[in-house]
């Protein structure tokens, strides 16, 4: 209960600052300040906070929750795209990755193995749409990361550790030509 009580209290706040009320609290002056200075808003950033709502449910999952830890991802990236400055289809690839991030991340750290395999299907549902490329510069060390959640997908249910030489491989051949 305190932990949705807490959302409850950032969403409210964040909120708050599309009418220029900001609370003296670190965290949220910096919001406002990139809410100031790009086209992003308090109410997507509260969009973030709802999403954290259904972690919060007793296991097994309701299938809900996992479309909520992918748009989680996806609103994460893609604003960060945007300010970034990415064209529209970089945004939609640094939203797709945020899908495969935010979902093998979670899959990371979830106790409850029928749930991390119904993760595991989620985000094999997402390989599709992240193809292409190659992906603009701006957006690179957002899809990244979907390098590495696709990467993961591909080897579940064995993870492979985070800090390997293989993964930084993967992450500077991706910095450097741009291929999905």
């Amino acid at each position: 209960m305190i932990g949705r009580i807490r959302l409850a209290w950032w969403r409210d706040r964040l909120i708050e600052i599309d009418g220029a009320i900001v609370h003296a609290e670190p965290n949220l002056e910096a919001a406002a300040r990139i809410v100031a200075e790009t086209a992003l808003t308090g109410a997507i950033l509260a969009g973030l906070a709802e999403r954290w709502d259904p972690l919060l449910d007793d296991f097994p999952w309701e299938s809900e929750v996992f479309g909520a830890i992918a748009g989680r991802g996806a609103i994460l990236f893609g604003q960060a795209g945007l300010i970034l400055g990415a064209d529209y289809r970089g945004i939609v690839q640094a939203s797709v990755a945020g899908s495969l991030w935010a979902l093998l991340d979670v899959a990371r750290h979830c106790s409850d193995a029928d749930s991390r395999d119904v993760i595991f299907d989620v985000g094999t549902d997402f390989l599709d749409k992240f193809a292409g490329g190659p992906v603009e510069m701006a957006v690179r060390p957002l899809t990244m990361l979907g390098l590495l959640a696709r990467r993961d997908l591909k080897r579940w249910p064995r993870l492979e550790a985070e800090a390997t030489p293989a993964r930084a491989w993967v992450m500077i051949h991706h910095k450097l030509t741009g291929k999905l």
